[in-house]
């Protein structure tokens, strides 16, 4: 690395490489807000739709285990955390339907993404934001929850 270094042709290169793995929803979250600041739209929607993989897999985990309590308070998603997610679901659904309609993608790839990603968010809104919205007694949530449900339903 320290000859690479040298000239600074190889600069962007070096400071650009970050080799990590994101595991948690608040890395996955703060990757997504770091790709869109800099206009990585494909980050962008790649890590916020991450953060909706983990938390599934978190709700899926809790479930089998029973246990009602949340475990890690860093975890919880705030309202911008939530309309991030939805924010960049919608633009990657869209995104699909474009790369379809010009022709850039087969209609049934099309149709077996499009139907993977709707139903991944589908889960989500299910079984990590709903319940927690009705156990926290939050009805403007449990009606954005319902109303994007029923969005995702009609797109299906």
């Amino acid at each position: 690395i320290k000859a690479d270094s040298v000239h600074s042709k190889d600069w962007t290169l070096l400071v650009g490489w970050e080799p990590m793995q994101v595991t948690t929803v608040a890395q996955s979250l703060h990757e997504a807000q770091r790709s869109k600041v800099t206009q990585d739209e494909p980050g962008y929607i790649r890590n916020a739709l991450k953060a909706v993989e983990i938390s599934s897999k978190k709700a899926q985990k809790k479930a089998n285990n029973n246990d009602g309590q949340q475990k890690d308070a860093k975890e919880a998603l705030t309202t911008n955390d939530v309309d991030g997610i939805l924010s960049a679901s919608k633009t990657m659904l869209d995104s699909m339907i474009e790369s379809m309609l010009a022709g850039e993608m087969s209609r049934e790839r099309f149709e077996e993404h499009f139907e993977k990603a709707a139903n991944s968010i589908m889960d989500f809104l299910e079984n990590n934001l709903l319940p927690i919205a009705r156990k926290n007694g939050d009805k403007e949530r449990v009606v954005l929850c319902q109303r994007t449900l029923a969005d995702y339903q009609r797109y299906l």
